[in-house]
């Protein structure tokens, strides 16, 4: 640990200006080196000052949605503690997916080029959606853009939705692909009962158990992740003496760190945060949310 602590105290950025990084939702990513960090930081603040190509959103159909991010960046500090002011923010429709109200895109222009990211908005919304919600949401993806974890990403993400149901069950699903899949699955029965006619239509009756297995094992991957999830905020909760604080820490982990922290009798937590501190720059990050 002595090592690693004197690395980190020959950064070229100061541990003041980490900080302010960190609430303007630049979060170093797992085992993301200074170097790549500040490359990336020197990118992203550029971002709106430079033109986002025409290959993600041809400019001729895109709309400014400055005004739209700004009146969301009061609920992701909130929630993430996070205001990226930074990201370009646009209104349009362009290659959204019929289910998506909002979309947090992160691209690199070229291999050598640092990842970026902007935000992509729904010109009309259904009666459901509250739009600062949907931004704050999205900007969760944002702040962990160089985070590779799924099993808590959303969990995470629809802590910004008010409603109940929402946040509960906005985590059924991870992955893009597993939307695709499901509704490509309920298309193609359909499509089957609609050409196959009544005897047709009780022959593939097992194979619309297939969604419904589907539904059921991803209501169950859903509850053992929010009993690990609840369990670690839990413990976070009762150090920080604040679940707002704990959910700021949580939103910084990993998915293996949110386990273990989960697994932990209360007392070994702190030994456990005491060793990652200094670890790597993100943790650096993280750490001073336990001196408050």
């Amino acid at each position: 640990m002595e090592n690693c602590n004197r690395k980190h105290d020959k950064m070229q950025i100061n541990k003041l200006e980490l900080q302010k990084l960190n609430t303007r939702g630049l979060i170093a990513g797992p085992g993301e080196s200074e170097e790549a960090f500040l490359s990336r930081i020197a990118y992203c603040l550029k971002l709106k000052e430079t033109l986002i190509p025409d290959e993600l959103i041809p400019s001729k159909c895109r709309e400014d949605g400055e005004k739209v991010l700004e009146r969301a960046l009061p609920l992701s500090n909130k929630i993430f503690n996070i205001t990226p002011d930074w990201v370009p923010c646009f209104i349009t429709n362009y290659k959204l997916a019929p289910w998506h109200g909002a979309v947090a895109w992160i691209f690199q222009e070229k291999k050598e080029t640092p990842p970026g990211a902007f935000l992509q908005i729904r010109r009309t919304l259904p009666p459901w959606y509250k739009k600062e919600e949907l931004i704050a949401h999205e900007l969760a993806h944002v702040g962990r853009m160089q985070f590779e974890e799924r099993r808590f990403e959303e969990m995470l993400a629809y802590e910004s939705s008010k409603r109940g149901w929402q946040r509960y069950l906005g985590p059924l699903i991870r992955a893009p692909w597993e939307s695709l899949l499901f509704v490509t699955l309920l298309l193609c029965i359909l499509l089957l009962d609609f050409l196959g006619g009544a005897s047709l239509y009780y022959k593939l009756l097992p194979l619309k158990l297939i969604p419904v297995g589907l539904i059921g094992l991803a209501s169950l991957r859903l509850y053992l992740t929010r009993r690990t999830y609840a369990h670690a905020k839990e413990k976070l909760a009762k150090i920080l003496h604040s679940s707002e604080v704990a959910l700021h820490v949580l939103y910084r982990l990993t998915d293996n760190e949110i386990v273990t922290l989960a697994k932990l009798p209360q007392e070994k937590i702190v030994d456990f945060i005491e060793e990652k501190k200094g670890s790597e720059i993100r943790w650096e990050q993280i750490y001073p949310y336990f001196l408050r």
